[in-house]
């Protein structure tokens, strides 16, 4: 597991030529996503897809587990041949213990799935990304319509995407955008500020995922 920026520098510097950047906000009902080509040597970023990925409410968790499993080791894998993936890390609220072991059970079904492929992994804490997005709570106490704002101020997001689990049209989740908070308050953790978003595409290949 690389853990800290020198061992994340090590990595990058190296890859000949760039290196593809899985960024996950993982989740049992939506994770996001969002894969990023990272030129280290020159300090840029092209931001290349982000997207949501629905599980069936009506799957057991084993089979939500084995779903995203599949979509790292044979879509991001071999559709985007990624090198490296960063994942927000999770935390354990002891005030709110109902659901508590999903969080570790997804992040270790994510270990596992690069294992496989031979692909770092590294958590990424919610407090450093926002820090390095300059995202702070609003009145409410909510962080998830801050990110969106900050997020907004860097690319046009669309108002609905595709679900892959359906086929219909469902508005856009704030998992995508945390995904997005987590890629772009992570390169700019690393000192990557020249973001480039010209070329992104938002949910392509939803149905092979």
């Amino acid at each position: 597991m690389a853990d800290d920026i020198e061992e994340v520098t090590k990595i990058f510097e190296d890859k000949v030529g760039n290196t593809n950047i899985l960024f996950l906000d993982l989740s049992s009902n939506c994770t996001g996503y969002v894969v990023v080509s990272l030129d280290f040597a020159n300090k840029t970023a092209k931001f290349k897809k982000s997207g949501a990925i629905w599980l069936d409410p009506n799957w057991k968790n084993q089979e939500k587990y084995s779903y995203l499993f599949n979509a790292v080791t044979n879509y991001f894998n071999i559709i985007d041949q990624i090198d490296f993936c960063v994942c927000e890390a999770y935390m354990f609220n002891p005030k709110k213990r109902s659901g508590c072991a999903v969080s570790p059970e997804i992040h270790g079904t994510i270990q596992v799935a690069l294992a496989e492929i031979g692909v770092s992994y590294m958590p990424m804490p919610v407090q450093t990304w926002r820090k390095h997005l300059g995202i702070k709570k609003d009145s409410t106490g909510d962080y998830k319509e801050p990110t969106k704002k900050a997020i907004e101020k860097l690319v046009t997001l669309p108002d609905n995407v595709k679900s892959n689990i359906t086929g219909s049209m469902r508005q856009l989740p704030n998992d995508l955008t945390d995904a997005l908070g987590i890629a772009v308050g992570s390169l700019r953790k690393w000192g990557i500020t020249n973001l480039d978003f010209s070329k992104i595409e938002f949910q392509p290949d939803v149905s092979v995922i």
